[in-house]
């Protein structure tokens, strides 16, 4: 006699209404771990009492082929932890749970259109270029958490992988080392809302905790910077990441003003290299006629203006942010606004004219760094 044969179930694919409905169990899934680490039978009530309303109660079966497909598609974003390492108290309904399942992952899948199947060459570029700016090599061998999370898409997308500095290569400067979770965590709590605790270690100051609400972040030469509303001066403050230590998210502040991401892009606007604070200064240089080409066409500063010189040298004045100490004072010139720093690395091709105390800071510094210098 002959077997029967097998019935399959048809795939899935573009515009099946099966994958819609997967869809939303699976941001269902991760927006209630995101709340509350759960062990599997508390999920699946959870997820049946969110979905109440739009779809069919899920089996445990169903939950466990959509927990299997979070894995294949977006890679170990929940983590079973077994009893034996689950530091949370029992939980009412399920005081003997062997597993809990926690969201590794913080940032809930995004559903794209069923038409997004192609890219362009140059959105592939694009991608290339994003995953080389944001690599910071680590000692696990990876690049990065975002650039990894990059080379991750570009490969699901079925994009040519391969090592990236065979395409484009960025270098720059030695940057200060920085914990690349420390800038996931900031990243996520910019594009979630939430608020972010951990310890401070300032240039001068001995290290203290802060708690601050993250607005923007920025990348200077590479490095890394968080514009936040800190919670206990209450106001606007940047922090070099490379600095902030333990951090974690924790809930959205209270009392955080409206216009506080107002201020964060008023000072991006209106500083050199978007870093400084303080109020608006203008500034004046003389560029000599060898370095016109260096700042021609480059916009320093808000209120911009430029004047050409009978030598052929060019003035250049602009606002900028930012309270001048002078080199003496600070003993240290790389504690000057960037706008200090980049006129000192041009010198004597740039000079300051105006304000006295930045014109008198570089002047200083180079002062002290002839006479730290060693005779050859």
């Amino acid at each position: 006699m002959r077997a029967s044969p097998r019935r399959t179930k048809p795939p899935e694919s573009d515009g099946d209404p099966r994958i819609a409905r997967r869809l939303r169990r699976v941001r269902t899934i991760c927006a209630i771990l995101a709340q509350q680490a759960l062990p599997p039978p508390a999920l699946l009530a959870a997820v049946n009492k969110a979905k109440a309303r739009e779809d069919q109660p899920i089996s445990r079966r169903c939950l466990e082929l959509d927990l299997a497909w979070i894995r294949r598609k977006l890679g170990p974003v929940i983590e079973a932890v077994p009893r034996s390492r689950w530091a949370g108290e029992p939980l009412a309904g399920y005081p003997n749970a062997r597993k809990f399942l926690r969201l590794v992952d913080a940032d809930l899948p995004c559903q794209v259109p069923d038409a997004f199947r192609t890219v362009t060459g140059l959105e592939a570029a694009a991608l290339d270029a994003a995953r080389a700016m944001l690599a910071c090599p680590g000692t696990d061998g990876g690049m990065g958490p975002l650039a990894d999370a990059i080379d991750g898409l570009i490969r699901r997308m079925g994009l040519p992988g391969g090592d990236p500095d065979e395409r484009i290569t960025v270098r720059g400067l030695p940057r200060q080392p920085f914990d690349p979770d420390v800038l996931v965590i900031c990243l996520r709590a910019v594009r979630n809302g939430q608020g972010v605790t951990g310890t401070y270690r300032p240039r001068h100051r001995t290290a203290h905790p802060v708690t601050v609400q993250p607005l923007r972040l920025v990348l200077v030469d590479g490095e890394p910077s968080l514009w936040a509303w800190d919670a206990e001066d209450r106001t606007v403050k940047r922090y070099n990441l490379a600095r902030l230590n333990a951090a974690r998210q924790v809930a959205r502040l209270p009392n955080v003003p409206l216009d506080a991401r107002n201020e964060v892009r008023r000072r991006i606007a209106s500083d050199f290299k978007g870093m400084g604070s303080g109020s608006p200064r203008r500034v004046t240089l003389r560029v000599m006629p060898a370095a016109v080409g260096l700042v021609e066409g480059r916009v320093l500063g808000s209120g911009q203006t430029c004047e050409h010189l009978e030598d052929g040298s060019l003035r250049i004045s602009f606002l900028t942010l930012g309270a001048y100490r002078r080199a003496a004072e600070s003993g240290n010139p790389r504690g000057m606004p960037p706008i200090a720093a980049w006129v000192m690395s041009h010198t004597p091709e740039i000079l300051v004219e105006s304000p006295t105390d930045l014109r008198e800071a570089v002047a200083d510094a180079w002062r002290q760094g002839c006479a730290r210098q060693p005779e050859v």
